[in-house]
């Protein structure tokens, strides 16, 4: 069973905030996957082409104006996937590559230590006990902006979060800030 050290606003197995995509890669040392991969999706294809067919219609431009356009948008999500995307957890990136939070889901088999106490066990009343200023909000879940930390009950049980994501100072921030 792998353990996951965490210190809140700081770093997850001595991998800091801050490093680069790279080191945080090299540190993990396991295999990811980036999100372009659901772009190749058939389903996804066909629903491009379905809107494609109907801009169309609708502007009077050339398919292959809206093809263009596309693939242009392909090609910048590529470029811009700033998400590493792990088994049991996913790694985000800032837009200069460097690592700022990361999110982790129930039904692994992992240990999940936050700043010395056990919480691999994804109960929302255990995970409260991370920090007293969580703020619950229906659409967000519960976030505490001390610790950075946020966590929403699963849809299919409310007593279980569906994920825990823990960020770098200032990754979760109150609205209007």
């Amino acid at each position: 069973m792998h353990t996951f050290n965490i210190k809140t606003g700081s770093s997850v197995n001595d991998i800091y905030f801050g490093l680069c995509r790279d080191m945080v890669r090299n540190k993990f040392n396991r295999p990811y996957k980036l999100a372009e991969h659901h772009l190749q999706e058939p389903e996804i294809k066909e629903l491009v082409n379905q809107f494609i067919d109907k801009m169309v219609e609708i502007s009077g431009h050339s398919r292959q104006s809206f093809l263009d356009a596309v693939r242009t948008a392909e090609e910048f999500q590529k470029e811009r996937d700033f998400v590493d995307y792990y088994e049991e957890f996913h790694v985000c990136y800032d837009s200069e590559e460097q690592f700022e939070a990361i999110e982790f889901f129930p039904g692994f088999d992992y240990k999940l230590i936050v700043d010395g106490k056990d919480y691999s066990d994804f109960k929302i009343e255990n995970l409260r006990k991370m920090s007293d200023d969580f703020i619950y909000t229906k659409e967000d879940g519960y976030t505490s902006y001390s610790k950075q930390i946020a966590f929403r009950p699963s849809a299919e049980d409310k007593t279980i979060a569906e994920s825990i994501c823990f960020g770098c100072d200032g990754y979760f921030y109150p609205e209007g800030n």
